[in-house]
């Protein structure tokens, strides 16, 4: 009965990360500039160092950090022919791994499943902003839990993890950014070992002795960040990034004073309580069972000040937490409930399978969607139609674009087509453009000395958005040196393209409202 119950809690959670994985089904805005940097790359032979897809001036070097990403993916998607199929199975074997990671920390320091089982459904509720279709933070994450685990081989005197973890490390430095957050839990962790090792008694050179290793790890590490195509070029990038207050600008950076969006609101009480936990496990357990706590205490800081974060603190927080919990008097009641009431939690395991597998199915999980038609249910809306009128009338030029599709305009129509700015964010454009096209977009002063700033041929504005209703305004303007005119060339529910005047007598106006328009991956 106690296997057949820890099976059905396993299968449970499995549901919950399925479909937690399915929502929503739409392709990740960042995965299209990746691709597209691949392809480029493929044709001239080499990652460029300069940019190619924009027509503004852009930063040199444009350090690409999820080169290798964008280089796994476009195998998985494009080479391999698997498309939309490929990217499914790797998120789901992505997040798949993260959660295995995360439940084999937690009982090998010493968590039951009555407690790692509740713990869990907290955690993948928190963490579930990054199962996206598919973001490279998702590697960071799973890396995240391999350097974990490691750790807590260190933690039982074994040394092997070394030489097996540093080319692991040169993988994620060249997956994404994120792998800073390795170098980072290695320091706090040896740290923590070192005033462990103080506190025990011992002197400060014989516990430097016993965490030097760490030390080395921390400076190889530091080392072999090198080893990726832009060298030196992607330290000075990292550091740029890192120091940059993109909370300004980017709501999924704001912190969790600042939040808006609904969705993100109702994290904050699930976080608040995970807060609450920790903190008891933490002061009522007397034994020293898990490394990390420090890193722990660094990514909860991270996760309030930064939202995008939150995902990298649930991994640490759902690692860490249970091992503390379980001897606490907490952990022993929901124990003692796990054995006096076996039967009843596992129907209501079983229940929480059935539901949330069947949430997975409804959704369609399977079936991966770029959204056409503005809809809040949708992340980000793709201008599908409006890239099927450039490709039809063969156009070339510039196009003004809004930072989120930039790069599906690039990934489908460059090189004919070089955009505005795309979510590459500050590793391509300065940041004072990237935030003049959002000013732009929403309708503010200066707006059309932002069109005019730089030779824009076209602009694809949002439809009912703030630019929209100015570029309509203007189409009965009369071009001028001073004063550019737009003309509608083409309209659908989701996007309207605008061209110069003088170009809209060779491109047919083409009215797709209220017709039906279906994106396709890749």
């Amino acid at each position: 009965m106690e296997i057949w119950s820890k099976r059905v809690v396993l299968l449970g959670l499995a549901g919950l990360l399925l479909a937690s994985a399915s929502d929503p089904p739409v392709v990740d805005l960042d995965l299209f500039h990746e691709l597209a940097l691949i392809r480029e790359a493929l044709l001239e032979g080499s990652i460029p160092r300069a940019d190619v897809f924009s027509y503004v001036p852009t930063v040199e070097p444009t350090v690409h950090h999820e080169w290798g990403t964008g280089a796994l993916l476009y195998l998985i998607t494009v080479r391999s022919g698997l498309g939309a199929a490929g990217l499914i199975l790797t998120k789901l074997a992505l997040v798949a791994a993260i959660g295995v990671g995360c439940y084999l920390f937690a009982k090998r320091g010493g968590a039951g499943i009555a407690v790692i089982g509740p713990l869990a459904i907290i955690a993948t509720i928190l963490a579930s902003m990054a199962f996206t279709n598919v973001r490279a933070q998702l590697f960071t994450l799973l890396f995240l839990v391999a350097l974990l685990l490691f750790l807590q081989e260190d933690q039982s005197g074994k040394r092997w993890w070394i030489g097996a973890w540093l080319p692991l490390y040169v993988v994620w430095i060249n997956l994404h950014g994120g792998a800073t957050v390795g170098l980072f839990l290695v320091t706090l962790y040896g740290f923590e070992r070192l005033v462990a090792e103080v506190m025990g008694g011992a002197s400060i050179w014989t516990a430097f002795r016993q965490v030097r290793h760490l030390a080395i790890v921390a400076g190889l590490m530091m080392a072999l960040t090198l080893v990726n195509p832009y060298g030196a070029g992607y330290l000075s990038y990292v550091w740029r990034a890192v120091s940059m207050d993109r909370a300004q600008w980017v709501p999924e950076w704001f912190p969790m004073w600042k939040l808006r969006d609904p969705g993100s609101l109702s994290m904050i009480p699930l976080f608040i309580l995970s807060l609450i936990i920790a903190a008891y496990s933490v002061n009522r357990s007397r034994q020293y069972r898990a490394p990390g706590v420090l890193f722990l205490l660094a990514a909860a800081w991270q996760a309030i000040v930064h939202f995008r974060h939150l995902s990298i603190y649930a991994v640490a927080w759902i690692c860490i937490t249970p091992a503390y919990l379980e001897n606490t008097g907490l952990g022993r009641a929901m124990k003692a409930t796990w054995e006096n009431k076996r039967r009843v939690l596992t129907a209501i395991w079983a229940i929480i399978l059935i539901f949330t597998f069947g949430c997975a199915i409804w959704r369609k999980f399977w079936h991966l969607r770029i959204p056409a038609v503005q809809d809040p249910k949708w992340p980000v809306v793709y201008p599908v139609g409006a890239v099927d009128y450039f490709e039809q009338q063969a156009f070339r030029g510039n196009v003004m674009v809004p930072f989120e599709v930039g790069a599906y305009v690039s990934w489908k129509l460059h090189p004919n087509i070089k955009v505005s700015v795309d979510s590459r964010f500050e590793a391509a454009y300065p940041v004072e453009w990237v935030v003049e096209v959002a000013m732009c977009y929403a309708g503010r002063n200066g707006w059309r000395e932002t069109l005019t700033r730089y030779p824009t041929d076209a602009v694809l504005a949002p439809r009912g958005g703030p630019l929209e209703n100015l570029l309509e305004q203007s189409s009965d303007e009369t071009t001028t040196a001073d004063v550019v005119s737009w003309r509608k060339a083409y309209v659908d529910d989701g996007y309207s393209v605008f061209v110069r005047a003088e170009m809209a007598d060779r491109l047919p106006f083409v009215n797709r409202t209220g017709k039906q328009i279906t994106g396709s991956f890749p």
